[in-house]
C-alpha cells in the first residue's frame, strides 16, 4: 500500500475516530501535516513517499499521535523507535 492509497476511513479506523467532526479535522489537518513532516524529515518529495510502502505505518502513527496529543506541552518528546528507524532508512538529506 502507498501513502496516497490510504483512505480517510482507514485513518479514522486506525485512530479510533467515529465522530464526523473529528473526521473532518483529520482530513483537513493531520493527513497533510503527516505527509509534510515525513517529506521534511526524509528530504523526499510528497510524490516520492509513494515509492516506500514501509512509510505507511509511519504515516498512520504520526496522524494518530497528532490526533491523540493535541496539547501545547507534552511530557515526553521522543520519537517512536519504529518511526525513527523507518524515517532514517529513507532520509536523503543528511545535513
Amino acid at each position: 500500500m502507498k501513502i496516497s492509497e490510504v483512505t480517510i476511513q482507514q485513518v479514522c479506523d486506525y485512530c479510533g475516530v467515529s465522530d464526523v467532526d473529528e473526521k473532518e479535522m483529520i482530513v483537513s489537518a493531520y493527513m497533510d501535516s503527516a505527509k509534510a513532516m515525513i517529506s521534511s524529515h526524509t528530504g523526499l518529495s510528497i510524490a516520492e513517499l509513494d515509492n516506500h510502502d514501509d512509510l505507511v505505518p509511519v504515516y498512520l502513527v504520526l496522524i494518530n499521535e497528532m490526533h491523540t496529543n493535541r496539547d501545547y506541552t507534552v511530557e515526553k518528546a521522543e520519537l517512536n523507535p519504529m518511526v525513527k528507524q523507518i524515517l532514517a532508512l529513507h532520509s536523503v538529506n543528511y545535513l
